[in-house]
């Protein structure tokens, strides 16, 4: 199946049980009728402190956010109270972001007017953005490594996302062998100053879990058993205090597709580590630059 038809239909299906959302949702989607518009469900959004929001509908292109507040949003006065917190968390967070509000509790011709509205500002951004010549319409093949071969800098802003690890080693010219059904977790990376490409995800895995700090800031990598978790530190005191890794995010989004997305170059934090007993990886640089590997690479982690 096409990328994008699958990506949207999925939207759709993800829907469908919150009626209203999925009727505004569809309605955008088919009134904008422009399938270079990327358009997102559940946008995360780093509220500080821990916490995060997700906004309902987003349009990364124009850094636009919507959110749907259907009747229950606004019947009880702690909800209502912690939805204004929740938006200005969201409007702190995201800065020059735009954050639109859909007031659900008008009758039909009332939502439509709203949603006019919302695709008449959209349609003028995205106007302006191409009268300046900077738009950059939605290209599926964003996900495949051949699109980014071209690119001399990995950035991760530009929201690289793969697919698969085999995609990770076309993109950096480094084969990942695989034994069997296994995959392994990293594979060496000979660029100088640099030990391997690691594509970590957030859940436990053969007991050990790696968590994500400060939006992507900060990583650790720990084992469920304390003596292997402090065993694996001090390797990395003793044996490799300079590694430097970069990093893929393995994730699951809300439609079910898995990515492995770029967030960055991680150097193993000494300091930081011995403090919490634990390998810590600090983020050094959002981007590499040169980062395809010459000849092919064999080896794995």
């Amino acid at each position: 199946m096409d990328y994008k038809l699958d990506y949207i239909s999925r939207i759709f299906k993800k829907t469908s049980k919150k009626r209203t959302e999925n009727y505004i949702l569809t309605r955008i989607w088919h009134q904008l009728n422009n399938t270079n518009i990327k358009i997102c469900h559940q946008q995360y959004v780093n509220r500080g402190d821990g916490k995060y929001a997700l906004t309902d509908i987003f349009f990364p292109q124009f850094d636009y956010h919507i959110e749907v507040n259907e009747d229950f949003h606004y019947k009880d006065n702690l909800k209502k109270e912690l939805d204004l917190i929740r938006a200005n968390d969201i409007k702190t967070s995201t800065k020059d972001h735009i954050i639109r509000f859909i007031d659900c509790r008008g009758n039909l011709e009332q939502i439509h007017s709203q949603v006019d509205k919302i695709i008449e500002e959209i349609n003028s951004i995205c106007l302006e953005q191409k009268t300046k010549g900077n738009f950059k319409p939605w290209d599926g093949n964003e996900l495949k490594p051949e699109y980014w071969l071209n690119k001399n800098t990995l950035k991760a802003s530009d929201n690289i996302n793969l697919r698969t690890i085999d995609d990770i080693g076309t993109l950096f010219n480094v084969e990942i062998k695989k034994r069997g059904f296994l995959k392994p977790g990293a594979v060496k990376y000979p660029k100088e100053g640099y030990t391997e490409i690691w594509w970590p995800e957030k859940k436990k895995k053969n007991n050990w879990v790696n968590d994500f700090y400060e939006d992507f800031k900060y990583i650790t990598e720990e084992h469920i058993d304390d003596e292997k978790s402090i065993s694996h530190l001090n390797y990395f005191i003793k044996k490799s205090p300079n590694c430097k890794r970069v990093v893929f995010f393995k994730y699951k989004d809300e439609l079910g597709f898995n990515f492995y997305k770029f967030v960055g170059c991680y150097e193993f934090s000494i300091e930081i580590s011995k403090k919490q007993n634990k390998v810590i990886w600090k983020r050094f640089s959002e981007s590499i630059d040169d980062f395809r590997i010459k000849k092919p690479v064999h080896n794995n982690v």
